[in-house]
């Protein structure tokens, strides 16, 4: 099934719907998809809007840039994009840059595990097996 995405600067977007677990319903989230990246992150603003103020532990994340960021390690109950949904998933809440404050979230590569990934980047598409 071919889907579209959107292009935030040079960034691939998509839409995702994040369980609320206050008002029990699904929120839309705009995040982006980053493949080199092996863990989804949340910005602990929008994890806590959610209702998400159970964390696990402390975590810290280092990019191939050196930079470094703190944040938490929690559990969402449910992340759907497109066809796929994701229940009880591991990301991590950090408190996201100026330079991220467009988006909610990042998905890696662990909400993708078992799927089969192809983005086409001359339709904007991508597809998930």
């Amino acid at each position: 099934m071919k889907n579209n995405f959107f292009y935030l600067s040079d960034l691939i977007g998509v839409r995702v719907k994040i369980w609320d677990i206050t008002t029990q319903s699904f929120k839309t989230a705009k995040f982006i998809v980053d493949t080199g990246s092996t863990k989804s992150i949340i910005d602990i603003d929008v994890a806590k809007s959610l209702g998400y103020t159970n964390y696990e532990k402390k975590i810290s994340l280092s990019s191939l840039s050196s930079r470094t960021a703190k944040g938490f390690s929690l559990r969402l109950k449910k992340v759907q994009l497109w066809d796929i949904t994701r229940q009880n998933i591991n990301f991590m809440a950090v408190d996201f840059p100026i330079s991220l404050i467009n988006i909610d979230g990042i998905l890696g590569l662990n909400f993708f595990r078992q799927k089969e990934l192809c983005i086409n980047f001359a339709n904007q598409t991508i597809s998930l097996k």
